[in-house]
């Protein structure tokens, strides 16, 4: 990716290099006009004119060229926008892993507090036994008795005491093997959690890998563009109007770049493993609303005091944020719980018609629009058409518009 940054700016300086440096056959002063004090012919207003139509084409190559490079940047900062959705989705299952994994551990030991509590109640039903004489005892008992009323209640004591021991040895048999079984589980859970620990370490890996790549191509996008004012700055004319044209075009492309900036598509496949994604449900699920308008207008209060700082993937504030990071936040200013993890917030929450949009509900933004988890990107509604959103590295918190062609659906949280 480096070597290929450093191919875009050797073509742009070649590009560039070819432009004329003069607008006539006169010599050019420090500001762009000739030098020479008498009135140009119009021979030589012709010539100059036509090296400038000359010098626009060759500025009109290099700013497809500079335009091409700079879709590329914005497709590399919504890949790694998808990579940090990636890592919360993987911290996400390595909580829930961690949680199952407790509670089994939490009932094994419970488990094995009872077995140890049954082998002892089991231990001192023995000694009594053991004490009051066994076989010989029970004899003498009914030996002694006073008659066969007596002799019938002693031997049912003697039955119950038996069948009291029978319960202990049960009581023993199943919490040794509930004690096992739970141990099991506790086995199992664990290895989930390791799974979804190597999974994050995988995503994270894939996304600082994609924010040098990133720097490496703005890096090169500022160089040619520095190049490009140079030369740009050599084809000014002699004339006003030639002048005005010149900076009218620059303005009008300058213009054109910043919008192919905010509304750049996405990036493609990460080639970082989807086995995350299987802890959610294949259907979507219904989900539900928790909050309401007084929380909606506290979300939205706090989502405008982050507008402008910095985007930063995996970030939840409180000076720089990602997208469900801030989204997150800004209703749990609310009074609403959410997941770090654009998907999670979109199966939690309950589905909202477009056309119903309230400010304070979340849209999202999915790469197939015919599958809720390849969600990438979460804002918040504020009304109007537009969302607060930390859209992508190199990026600040901002108010866009909802209108993308990824636009997927709608929850309120």
């Amino acid at each position: 990716m480096r070597s290929r940054s450093k191919a875009l700016a050797a073509i742009a300086v070649a590009a560039v290099l070819m432009i004329p440096t003069t607008l006539s056959g006169t010599a050019l002063g420090a500001s762009g006009f000739s030098t020479d004090k008498t009135i140009p012919s119009k021979k030589a207003v012709q010539d100059a004119q036509a090296r400038a139509r000359a010098g626009r084409a060759q500025v009109a190559a290099l700013q497809g060229q500079v335009a091409a490079s700079s879709a590329k940047l914005v497709a590399l900062g919504a890949n790694l926008a998808q990579a940090s959705e990636l890592y919360n989705a993987a911290l996400f299952q390595e909580q829930q892993a961690k949680q199952k994994a407790d509670a089994a551990n939490a009932s094994a030991t419970a488990a094995q507090l009872e077995l140890v509590q049954t082998q002892t109640a089991l231990s001192q039903f023995a000694s009594a036994a053991y004490r009051s004489g066994g076989d010989i005892v029970r004899l003498s008992t009914m030996l002694g008795a006073n008659g066969p009323q007596d002799l019938f209640d002693q031997a049912s004591t003697m039955n119950l005491l038996s069948a009291r021991q029978a319960s202990a040895l049960r009581r023993v048999s199943a919490a040794r093997a509930t004690a096992q079984v739970l141990q099991t589980q506790a086995t199992q859970a664990l290895t989930e959690q390791q799974t979804a620990t190597a999974q994050v370490q995988a995503s994270r890996d894939k996304a600082q890998t994609l924010l040098d790549e990133q720097q490496s191509q703005a890096t090169a996008l500022a160089t040619q563009q520095r190049q490009l004012t140079v030369q740009v700055a050599a084809l000014t004319s002699k004339s006003d109007r030639l002048a005005a044209q010149r900076a009218a075009g620059l303005a009008a492309a300058a213009a054109a770049a910043a919008a192919g900036q905010s509304g750049a598509g996405d990036g493609g496949d990460l080639g970082i493993p989807r086995g995350i994604l299987l802890g959610m449900p294949a259907n979507v699920p219904a989900g539900s609303q928790q909050g309401n308008a007084v929380g909606a207008r506290k979300a939205i209060a706090y989502a405008r005091a982050q507008i402008g700082k910095p985007y930063v993937w995996a970030a939840a504030g409180p000076d720089t944020f990602d997208c469900s990071g801030l989204t997150m936040m800004s209703w749990r200013a609310g009074g609403v719980g959410l997941p770090h993890w654009s998907v999670a917030q979109y199966a939690q929450g309950k589905k909202i018609p477009l056309g119903q949009l309230r400010p304070g509900d979340l849209v999202f933004f999915a790469t197939d629009l015919t599958e809720y988890r390849s969600i990438h990107h979460v804002g918040l509604y504020i009304g109007g058409g537009q969302m607060i959103e930390a859209p992508y590295t190199g990026a600040n918190v901002r108010i866009s518009t909802i209108a993308r062609g990824s636009l997927y659906g709608a929850v309120r949280p």
